[in-house]
């Protein structure tokens, strides 16, 4: 399984493929909340707590860790807890007995309801029991929480990551959602929107907050410092910093193909139109849901092109890089303008094309 989406450091290793793809598979079956494309880092035999409750311990690439004990005697306990609630990690060292502990800041995500637990989390959990897996263990997780709160937290993140960690019932990231929504009530006629720049200085220091958990308000004028071009252009920089492009690596090449059928062949609109539907089918549900989202809005900001002097071509070719990036790295000229060609086909038909694939 391709785990290259998630940022892991090389050292300790990761399980194999097929143990990934076991492991995976194992931990989907009990997790329901599961991502789309979370997958096991390591599992491992471990008890939580007491030596009755004997199960596995799952690290998972959505930076959480997941215990479950099916409970064949006992009560069934289930708990799934992010690397954002773990304070810190050490290894327990006894005479009866060795293990790991982690304590945690805040409660963890889930709890079992066939448990008979206190309201209050538990301020540490205890793993024992590992037999000759302890060391690894500990050494894996203490790579991965290292790496969790390394990363940003937004601008750079991984989509799948950043919409597991924040969980928007319409799958539109917290920060997309709330700049698209300020320009929509306030900038939709502003002369250059998204080809125009903003203070390198502004967009760093609002970034920055966004990266802390933040959640700026653009109307105060303190955030924006009366630039207005800075929040569409935190808008676009978030697209580009995207580690993989909103549209697919294997829908750049589609793209390009889409050009030569439309311009080799007789095929009617109708039909064109559905070819591109057909790859929107082809997008991961997550990144089609927020393409559909994303060129419903700039077709918005294009019919107020008499004002805003950024008409479908001029949003194709300050959006589709940010949007619909190579898989092979740098673009030809006559590459870059045949994709951007048909961004804007997809920004004008997107009713058409996104009709039913949602």
């Amino acid at each position: 399984m391709d785990q290259s989406w998630i940022k892991v450091p090389p050292e300790p290793s990761i399980g194999t493929s097929d143990d990934t793809m076991k492991n995976t598979l194992e931990f989907r079956a009990l997790f329901a909340d599961a991502a789309e494309r979370e997958v096991v880092l390591q599992c491992y035999g471990c008890s939580l707590d007491s030596v009755k409750n004997q199960g596995q311990l799952y690290i998972t690439s959505a930076n959480r860790l997941c215990f479950f004990s099916a409970g064949r005697i006992f009560d069934e306990v289930k708990r799934s807890v992010p690397f954002k609630s773990v304070a810190s990690i050490e290894k327990v060292d006894g005479l009866l007995s060795t293990g790991i502990d982690i304590t945690l800041v805040e409660s963890p995500l889930n709890r079992s309801a066939s448990v008979d637990v206190s309201q209050q989390p538990p301020a540490k959990l205890q793993f024992r029991n590992f037999f000759n897996s302890r060391d690894q263990c500990f050494d894996t997780l203490q790579s991965v929480w290292k790496a969790y709160k390394t990363r940003p937290l937004v601008f750079g993140e991984h989509l799948s990551v950043l919409l597991f960690r924040e969980k928007p019932p319409d799958g539109i990231p917290q920060f997309v959602r709330n700049a698209v929504d300020f320009i929509r009530a306030n900038l939709l006629d502003l002369q250059g929107i998204f080809r125009m720049s903003a203070s390198i200085s502004g967009m760093a220091r609002v970034q920055d907050l966004i990266d802390q958990g933040s959640i700026p308000n653009f109307a105060d004028v303190s955030i924006t410092q009366g630039d207005p071009h800075l929040v569409p252009c935190l808008l676009k920089k978030f697209f580009s910093l995207l580690p993989d492009s909103l549209f697919p690596a294997e829908e750049y090449l589609c793209f390009v193909t889409m050009r030569h059928i439309i311009y080799s062949t007789d095929s009617s609109r109708s039909e064109i139109l559905k070819k591109f539907r057909d790859m929107m089918l082809l997008m991961p549900e997550e990144n089609r849901r927020l393409a559909a989202y994303m060129v419903e809005f700039l077709a918005e900001v294009a019919a107020h092109s008499a004002s805003n002097r950024m008409g479908m071509q001029n949003l194709a070719t300050v959006w589709g890089p940010n949007l619909i990036r190579s898989p092979v790295g740098e673009q030809s000229i006559e590459e870059v303008g045949f994709v951007n060609e048909m961004f804007a086909i997809i920004v004008e038909n997107h009713q058409t094309i996104f009709e039913n694939v949602l």
